[in-house]
């Protein structure tokens, strides 16, 4: 009994550990894969033993594996607009499912504030004191978890008409560290905060990306 318990719960807590990975999620408004991400193909199409299934990518290079019942598909190399995905049992060699997806590149990251996802215009002292971290979005990924995540930043502030900048601070992570915090919290109306020199990492890079400054004028 114990131990029957116990494979159910780890069979809960990979499940819920698959969830939470950052994956590209194909549907009707996202029906496309993207390069260099892994694309969650949910597999809805078939209940044959996944060992009994071979699975195959023309029109692009990548690798497909099966996961959690569900398949990851992971592009390379892009050789067309459309690549074919296709699935076929290995015992008798007919095709289970052939999908077709177009094929795109990833879109550069967006840093915005991570409360009102905010990258430029205004927002009030309240609102500022409400934001505890940036936040890195792409724009043509359909994931429940980010895909790209900040890697460090710099901050300053402009004080008054006069545009006294204080001292630049660094911070690294998305997060703001103590000394953020403290400056955030000296900003009155009419001053201007700045995040600038940021640096994001998205799945499948291997160095930072520079990305858009945030620049808001509080009210």
């Amino acid at each position: 009994m114990k131990t029957i318990i116990c494979l159910l719960l780890s069979n809960f807590i990979g499940i819920g550990l698959f969830a939470q990975k950052a994956r590209h999620i194909p549907n009707t408004n996202y029906d496309y894969l993207l390069f260099g991400i892994d694309n969650l193909i949910k597999n809805d199409f078939t209940s044959i033993d996944k060992s009994e299934i071979q699975s195959s990518i023309s029109g692009a290079e990548g690798t497909i594996k099966e996961e959690a019942g569900d398949y990851i598909v992971k592009l390379s190399n892009l050789s067309k607009e459309v690549c074919t995905l296709e699935f076929k049992n290995k015992k008798t060699g007919e095709i289970i499912k052939t999908l077709k997806y177009a094929t795109k590149r990833a879109a550069d990251p967006t840093a915005v504030l991570g409360n009102c996802k905010k990258s430029d215009g205004s927002i009030s002292v309240g609102e500022l004191n409400l934001e505890k971290n940036i936040i890195a979005h792409i724009s043509n990924a359909n994931s429940t978890v980010p895909i790209c995540s900040i890697q460090k930043f710099k901050v300053i502030v402009d004080k008054g008409a006069k545009h006294n900048s204080t001292p630049p601070l660094q911070n690294q992570g998305a997060d703001f560290n103590v000394n953020v915090i403290k400056l955030i919290k000296s900003v009155k109306p009419g001053d201007k905060i700045h995040f600038y020199d940021i640096e994001a990492r998205c799945e499948g890079d291997l160095t930072n990306r520079s990305i858009n400054r945030i620049t808001v004028t509080i009210q």
